[in-house]
């Protein structure tokens, strides 16, 4: 061997050592035909590659070949070769790195014009970690029952259909008044207040302790408005509460894995709609698992759709970055339009964009009770499609910033990996952008959008004197009995410990999550802020996550994820539009 062979040995050896390989067969399959390359021919097409590079001496070693193609010299083929790995590896070392360019100044402190009030004082503000959960909580135990807060149970008649389309942006209307009994810890029942430093009293047991030390410092304050409960109810459709009624008795729960299954067949539902389990009884050992399954059902019942919407990056000081993007999504159980045909299996499916960047992703949540989540990850420079970890996928930081994959709509997981622990019950402030349904306005004979109130941060307000990352205009907390659930993920390289989640009792929606480390420490708390859609004559209805705003404790950063000026709602996108095909191919 000459010292020229000896080079390109050394650089091919060189070369597959810094471009990560597939962990298996099906995952380099599902990675060349993502870029649009026959496997086969790949195959033969290296090991001719490999033989002429390395082989010294000896006889030819038999390759099973393909269709004859036009000659490519060596040379030409190491150098395209090289080049790809090159742009792949420094894609690779950079793409976890934030940017950290300045955007905008936080405005300078000072009194709020609406409601009035005292500037705050700039004095340190501890932020303890509590490990304790004490929003209302009573501990769930078979001895003692748990009382039902809720004033409509699922099951019961359906109630009237709306009276009408409301208006989305504030001022609230004056119908939502308090029912008496309901939720305690408004100073006059049924009328709007300020919660601040100076009533923080108020909401003691109503929030989380590490929101409500935020609220005694002076670096949040929220407008509480209590609701009608019945009319609050009404956001869903008289359609999903008559099934989610027919659905008691109908399913069940896999003890081992937290499957839904038919309780006549055992069998996994291809189709459901309404509430798996329209009452939780919370002495039942599985109950945690059923509002889990509840949770999905709320999520699902929009069919499908999407929106533009940002990530911002805010510190003590305002904004340091901003990542535009937009997903969307589609649901193929729990729908409002009914099935769809399923040929992959699937029980929801997301495409998520980046257009600054130009890179994309594709996940694909398969109706069964023991594969994850399969995710992709595209980018357009070397033109490679990556199977991607369902752990990196949820529990990693995106784009860098104090927000992670499993808060998109609060949580983003798959509930068979995750195991669902009711630990008590209570009542909480709920964060809304308004709580009535907003009307959705027909665009095409499958789709429909509705409007959205722009939700501003105080550092997007002259003179706030709250922390940068609070949102400061439309926003509401509204009081609402809710489950208090623990759940932890099975997957062993996950990056959380426990999380302890905040869930509407009747309306099965996140409000609050307080997550911990794998050692048990809390450090960040994700704040969810919600908006349902209904169409004109109440037959359509779904609920989106307007805005999640999650906060680094630890480091006092914090990021707003979402608030996009519209969302749109799909019955039927085209069958190929969910695909790794796709998603190579889709226009920035």
């Amino acid at each position: 061997m000459d010292e020229k062979q000896r080079a390109q040995r050394e650089a091919l050896a060189n070369l597959f050592e810094a471009v990560p390989a597939p962990r298996d067969h099906d995952e380099a399959v599902d990675e060349l035909r993502g870029a649009g390359i026959d496997p086969q021919r790949a195959g033969a097409r290296m090991a001719r590659l490999a033989r002429a590079a390395l082989v010294e001496s000896g006889p030819e070693i038999p390759v099973p070949v393909t269709p004859p193609r036009p000659s490519v010299s060596w040379r030409r083929t190491w150098l395209a070769l090289s080049a790809t790995a090159t742009l792949l590896f420094v894609w690779l070392v950079a793409e976890d790195r934030p940017p950290r360019q300045r955007l905008t100044a936080r405005p300078p402190a000072g009194d709020r014009s609406l409601p009035p009030q005292a500037a705050r004082q700039n004095e340190p503000s501890p932020h303890a970690a509590s490990e304790d959960v004490k929003v209302g909580v009573r501990v769930a135990t078979n001895e003692t029952p748990l009382a039902q807060e809720t004033a409509h149970p699922a099951a019961e008649a359906t109630p009237p259909s709306p009276e009408g389309a409301q208006a989305a942006e504030p001022p609230l209307p004056d119908y939502y008044t308090q029912q008496p009994g309901t939720v305690a810890g408004a100073p006059v029942a049924g009328e709007p207040w300020v919660l601040d430093r100076s009533n923080w009293q108020e909401a003691d047991g109503l929030l989380p302790e590490v929101v409500l030390n935020r609220v005694k410092s002076g670096d949040y304050w929220f407008r509480v408005q209590p609701v009608d409960a019945a009319r609050f109810r009404r956001n869903y459709s008289p359609r999903f509460w008559q099934a989610s009624a027919a659905n008691a008795g109908t399913y069940d729960v896999d003890p081992a894995t937290c499957g839904l299954k038919e309780k006549a067949t055992g069998a996994i539902p291809s189709f459901y709609f309404g509430y798996p389990f329209p009452a939780i009884d919370p002495k039942d050992p599985h109950a945690g698992c059923k509002v889990a399954w509840n949770i999905e059902a709320a999520s699902a019942m929009g069919d499908g759709g999407g929106a533009t919407f940002t990530l911002n990056g805010v510190d003590s000081e305002g904004e340091f970055t901003r990542v535009k993007l937009w997903r969307h999504w589609q649901s193929f159980l729990g729908r409002h339009a009914g099935p769809l045909e399923n040929p992959e299996a699937a029980r929801n499916t997301f495409i998520t964009v980046y257009p600054d960047q130009r890179a994309r992703s594709l996940a694909i949540q398969r109706n069964n009770w023991e594969r994850s989540i399969d995710w992709w990850l595209w980018v357009p420079a070397p033109r490679v499609v990556r199977r991607k970890s369902t752990a990196a996928l949820l529990s990693d930081p995106v784009a860098g910033l104090d927000i992670f994959g499993e808060d998109f709509n609060c949580f983003a997981g798959k509930n068979e990996f995750y195991s669902w622990k009711l630990i008590g019950e209570g009542n909480v402030l709920a964060p809304l952008s308004t709580p009535e349904p907003i009307p959705v306005r027909p665009i095409s004979e499958s789709r429909s959008e509705v409007i959205l109130p722009r939700l501003k941060a105080a550092y997007e307000v002259p003179n706030s004197d709250a922390v940068p990352w609070l949102i400061v205009e439309n926003l509401v907390l509204v009081p609402r009995p809710v489950w208090i659930m623990e759940i932890r993920a099975d997957d062993p390289y996950y990056n959380f410990g426990k999380t302890i989640l905040y869930v509407d009792k009747e309306m099965h929606r996140i409000y609050w999550k307080l997550v911990h480390n794998r050692a048990g420490e809390y450090f960040y708390n994700a704040m969810c802020v919600h908006h349902w859609a209904q169409s004109e004559d109440g037959s359509f209805s779904a609920v989106s996550t307007t805005a999640v705003v999650g906060v680094n404790d630890k480091t006092n950063r914090a990021c707003i994820a979402g608030r996009p000026a519209t969302e749109f709602f799909e019955r039927k996108f085209p069958a190929d539009y969910f695909t790794l095909r796709r998603l190579t191919r889709l226009d920035d």
